[in-house]
């Protein structure tokens, strides 16, 4: 164990201090809604940095760490490319403004409200299998970080008993997300997740700086430029050759970026803990900009590691971290190795605070995705078949007992379950089981008065079809590809891929939504236009107009701008408001022309790695000034939201109707504001 007293001093001051915020945070937890959404009275920094923690746990640090070792520079480039879509999405409030307006407590439930009860029961099985199936892998990958970094061993002796390392830290990672998740539900989860937020962050910054201590320019100017001339990483105009994470792989995400918005129960949680809709859509313009620096500062560490990794003057060193990697098994090697380059080079102290970190960023995701996943199956499966409610206590110890039946499913998947893909590509493939088919219903639903049941049932099956046959054919390749040869001698196409299923999670993904998009147009324009149903209320549904339900709005706002003018600010804005709307725009669309730009100079002229060299250490420099000025501003903005949502449940009155419920595609809770 390479951990020093001062390194889990560090570990334990920080887990006492969760602890008590803990315990003094779920005195306010004392309805459905309280445990589902906080009762809606999330401010915008709270959602930003909550929800990116949430998003961005471990496992997603250790994916990042691997794309950006792969792909260097130039995987920053390319997934800059899909910025301006996720901006415009973010500017316009593109399904979270509206679906924030349905106030539904889960995406299943808004299911029912806009189709029908079956659909919302299907979805909410197929999401929970999605979910559990997409972190199922979470607490494996976590524990193999802890592993690596702190050098634990295998097993350790337990009374007399052999008992695995791996298993014991799995149980340690799930049982503090359930504490946290059981204690308060979204209450307790928000305000840790976002304490724990603003310490990732000014860590992180710790980190880059030891890191760059340790490897100056030079270092890293000279190993990056001797990469293979099709797989360069600082040149993205040169990386045909680099395996998974090139350019046709961002223009996935771009598309899955727009496609797929709001499909997930975790980030839609989030949403629908706002104060309103117009604040969740200001925490969404904030949470790209948070977004890019986060990702663009996670870039900056296994830019050292791959230094460390190739460059003479740390050969003896790093000959070490080779050696433990030829031990471990192919398929862990990726993951394994920035973090095992990590544990070599950070000095006591920082090892600390970078495992602090990591358990963090563990704890944020795992608590959230518990919440999420667990609540679906009460909420969605159990709650559409009871006529008559639970009364809350009932409601929320169902809620707790199906959130430990999630992480005991996680824990046993992440026993047996044989990872062989990238982590990013598994994590886009699970997940869009769901979405594939999940981003029809719920941008048709919101935006289309004819879209329908028959549409949304077609969609989701076609997807999820699409999307479980891609992830099973993943597994058991290897044991297909003898039959195939024999019954396809001829094939190349099957002898170049052999070993390894041709097609990545990222493009499975697409086919599944691109068929079930296609799918849901074609089965609602024949209810519309063939037999004849009848066009959808999205007014009531959207509590617009004459259903408009005082406070969540501006005051004298019931319909907000649609269309193209949903890009500008409205009458809901304030200066401040303005001025956050437009800051990463600007920001993302100049550097979008500087990509067209370049684009063209190097198909005309050419670019050499001298400039590519000099660009890159001019944007190092301005990320890490931005990143710490937005960190600063982030966690004041938070500390101000944190306090005003403490001070907003203190007085909130609690609705016993507002659980769930949906009655002729109206939720229960809305009867008494349409009285």
């Amino acid at each position: 164990m390479n951990m020093h007293w001062i390194d889990l001093t560090i570990i334990t001051v920080f887990a006492v201090l969760l602890a008590g915020i803990v315990i003094y945070t779920r005195r306010f937890n004392k309805s459905v809604a309280d445990f589902l959404v906080a009762n809606r009275c999330a401010g915008r920094y709270m959602i930003t940095i909550s929800d990116s923690m949430a998003a961005i746990g471990a496992l997603s640090y250790i994916a990042m760490f691997e794309m950006f070792y792969i792909g260097g520079f130039t995987a920053m480039w390319w997934n800059w490319l899909a910025l301006p879509v996720g901006i415009l999405v973010r500017m316009s409030g593109w399904v979270n403004y509206r679906y924030r307006e349905t106030r539904a407590l889960t995406v299943a439930q808004f299911i029912e409200i806009r189709y029908s009860r079956s659909l919302r029961v299907f979805c909410g099985m197929l999401s929970w299998l999605a979910g559990v199936l997409n972190i199922g892998i979470f607490p494996a990958v976590t524990a193999k970080f802890f592993i690596f970094f702190c050098g634990l061993p295998e097993t350790y002796t337990l009374f007399g008993f052999d008992v695995s390392t791996f298993a014991t830290v799995m149980i340690i990672e799930l049982s503090i997300a359930l504490i946290f998740t059981f204690m308060g539900g979204m209450i307790v989860v928000m305000i840790t997740d976002f304490l724990q937020g603003i310490f990732s962050g000014l860590a992180f910054l710790v980190v880059i700086a030891v890191i760059f201590f340790v490897f100056d320019w030079v270092h890293v100017a000279t190993t990056v430029t001797e990469a293979p001339a099709d797989a360069s990483l600082i040149n993205p105009f040169r990386t045909s050759g680099l395996k998974g994470f090139n350019l046709n792989f961002f223009l996935i995400t771009a598309w899955l970026t727009f496609y797929g918005t709001g499909g997930t129960q975790v980030g839609q949680s989030y949403v629908a803990s706002a104060k309103n809709a117009h604040e969740a859509k200001m925490a969404g313009i904030i949470g790209v900009w948070r977004g890019i620096m986060l990702g663009s500062i996670t870039m900056l560490i296994p830019i050292g590691a791959y230094a460390f990794m190739h460059h003479a003057d740390f050969a003896a060193e790093s000959a070490a971290v080779k050696d433990a990697l030829a031990a471990l098994p192919a398929e862990e090697r990726s993951q394994a190795l920035v973090t095992l380059v990590l544990a070599t080079i950070l000095p006591v102290g920082v090892i600390g605070l970078l495992a602090a970190v990591m358990i963090a960023a563990a704890v944020t995701t795992d608590d959230s995705v518990l919440l999420c996943w667990g609540s679906v199956f009460v909420q969605d499966v159990v709650l559409p078949f009871r006529k008559t409610g639970f009364t809350a206590k009932q409601q929320m110890w169902l809620l707790r007992a199906s959130i430990f039946l999630v992480a005991v499913i996680m824990f046993v998947f992440s026993l047996f379950f044989r990872q062989t893909d990238f982590i990013m590509m598994y994590m886009w493939i699970t997940m869009s089981i769901l979405l594939s088919g999940y981003g029809s219903l719920i941008i048709g639903g919101l935006y289309w008065k004819h879209g329908s049941a028959l549409g949304g049932w077609v969609a989701m099956v076609v997807g999820s079809t699409t999307c479980i046959g891609g992830l099973i054919l993943q597994q058991v390749w290897a044991n297909v590809v003898p039959t195939l040869m024999v019954w396809f001698p001829e094939s190349q196409f099957i002898a170049m891929h052999q070993d390894k299923f041709p097609y990545d999670g990222a493009r499975i993904a697409l086919v599944a939504s691109i068929a079930a998009c296609s799918c849901y147009l074609i089965g609602s324009l024949m209810t519309w236009l063939i037999l004849r149903y009848p066009a959808f209320n999205l007014e009531r549904m959207l509590h617009r107009g004459k259903y408009a339900i005082k406070g969540e709005h501006r005051e004298g706002v019931t319909a907000p701008p649609t269309g193209w003018r949903a890009l500008l600010p409205g009458k809901e804005y304030t200066k401040g408001d303005k001025f956050i709307h437009f800051m990463p725009p600007v920001f993302i669309f100049t550097w979008f022309v500087f990509l067209i730009v370049m684009t063209v100079v190097h198909q005309v002229w050419g670019t050499s790695d001298g400039f590519w060299l000099g660009f890159w250490a001019f944007m190092v420099v301005l990320i890490v000034l931005i990143g710490v000025s937005t960190t600063l501003w982030l966690t004041i903005g938070g500390l101000i939201d944190m306090r005003s949502m403490l001070r907003a449940l203190r007085v909130a009155k609690r609705d016993p109707l507002d659980d769930g419920r949906v009655v002729d595609h109206h939720s229960v809770a809305d009867e008494q504001w349409e009285a």
